[in-house]
């Protein structure tokens, strides 16, 4: 392998040529080894976390079904059923700033 072998600009001295320094290519083919590990092991990690969305365990999805059944209890909860047609003695009418 002579990768850094064949970099050249005439005029110009860099000081290290591939004779004088081996490791240097060695080190280029391993950084990009590396690289590609890290590329690859997102990749993994990504599919991973996509797969569990989509396909979660069936413990958890029974937690998820649960959770929003109780959300739902919460909301209903919360809109009243019947207007009220009384109102408190210390309530106003809605257009009381208008009079």
């Amino acid at each position: 392998m002579r990768l850094l072998a064949d970099i050249t600009i005439p005029g110009h001295h860099f000081g290290l040529k591939a004779e004088s320094a081996p490791g240097s290519e060695a080190f280029v083919v391993m950084t990009l080894g590396f690289l590609v590990f890290l590329f690859i092991g997102f990749g993994i990690g990504a599919y991973v976390l996509w797969r569990r969305e989509r396909h979660p365990a069936p413990h958890r999805k029974l937690l998820m079904e649960l959770a929003d059944e109780s959300s739902d209890e919460h909301l209903a909860a919360k809109e009243p059923k019947e207007p009220q047609a009384t109102s408190e003695p210390w309530e106003r009418d809605a257009d009381w700033w208008k009079k």
